[in-house]
């Protein structure tokens, strides 16, 4: 029986997109056809969600993956599942990536979809991690000195306390890049910068952030603002009720932002540099002892496919910047 070679990637979102999009179909030649629908009917349902459309039940999103999304591939209906969307008002129930198995270089390569895939690595659950940079922060920035240059994950692993991790960085992945951005509801003409190159705002600030990333944002700024958890970030700095608003949100094409403003009708800024920039990368771990003469090879295999690899225009800081270019504030 084949050596087992297990990975996580989140079931959601850019990464899990991208990744079957650009990798899958070269590490999973068998199915190659299969993934341009994998990923449409993630994009569609996570349309579907974002539109706030009617509140479907587990069941009818069922139904709707069973009878509509996968009637084409049946096949695709071992590899997606149900999962509530936590981070949304009503926690909606949307249609994500299960898990997929196939053979790279003669050994069986499990990849599933997990909400934690750093900790499901860090767990010695499995051999890799596709993740990104920024989780990978957020995992470990309250223990890390303070001032620290955290923009290289290497940088973040190797100031960590001694034994805190057996996780090792591999390299970048030229998917799922994007800019933790400041946004505001209105355009000031200009906005200082402290010498990090970080915006200056009046101290206590109120900035709207994702839980997620709090710790990062609390880190990077070394306290200087509050913080304000709660509600999506767009929608809140964007909706209109007389207020100046400011918010720190994950920007890549910049498409979701001047979308949600139009929607709102409310005027968007984007200070013009990044807080904190992101993109995929591979991890792995050398404690799990199953596939641990095996999983080298399949981390070398996607280092080659990501070598020839162009990062997505779209995904870009040129492409955002060109697509923001009335928003951005100096």
């Amino acid at each position: 029986m084949p050596e087992l070679v297990s990975a996580v990637i989140k079931p959601k979102g850019r990464v899990v997109q991208q990744f079957m999009e650009y990798f899958a179909p070269k590490l999973f030649p068998d199915y190659k056809e299969i993934f341009p629908e994998i990923v449409g009917i993630l994009e569609r349902d996570a349309k579907r969600v974002k539109s706030g459309q009617e509140l479907l039940t587990k069941e009818k999103v069922f139904e709707l993956m069973w009878e509509e999304y996968t009637a084409k591939f049946p096949e695709l209906r071992t590899m997606l599942g149900i999962s509530p969307d936590c981070g949304r008002e009503s926690q909606p129930y949307r249609v994500v990536f299960s898990s997929l198995d196939g053979n790279v270089d003669d050994m069986t390569f499990r990849l599933y979809g997990d909400l934690n895939p750093i900790e499901t690595l860090r767990d010695n659950n499995v051999n890799l991690a596709i993740a990104s940079s920024d989780l990978l922060l957020a995992k470990f920035v309250s223990l890390l000195p303070l001032d620290l240059d955290v923009v290289d994950p290497a940088v973040i692993l190797a100031n960590l306390p001694p034994d805190t991790t057996s996780i090792e960085y591999m390299f970048p992945l030229k998917i799922n890049q994007a800019r933790h951005m400041l946004v505001m509801n209105y355009r000031p003409d200009a906005i200082s910068v402290d010498g990090k190159g970080l915006p200056v705002l009046e101290d206590e600030t109120e900035i709207a952030v994702n839980g997620e990333y709090y710790l990062i944002y609390k880190y990077l700024f070394n306290g200087r603002y509050k913080l304000r958890e709660g509600e999506k970030v767009e929608p809140f700095v964007l909706r209109k009720d007389g207020r100046r608003k400011y918010g720190l949100e994950i920007v890549s094409s910049g498409d979701t932002l001047l979308e949600e403003a139009r929607r709102n009708g409310s005027d968007l800024g984007v200070f013009v540099e990044p807080i904190y920039e992101s993109s995929a990368i591979m991890l792995v771990n050398d404690r799990r002892i199953e596939g641990i003469d095996a999983y080298r090879k399949v981390v070398d295999t996607i280092k080659e496919i990501n070598q020839q690899l162009a990062v997505p225009l779209k995904t870009t800081k040129k492409y955002m910047e060109q697509n923001l270019a009335n928003q951005l504030i100096r």
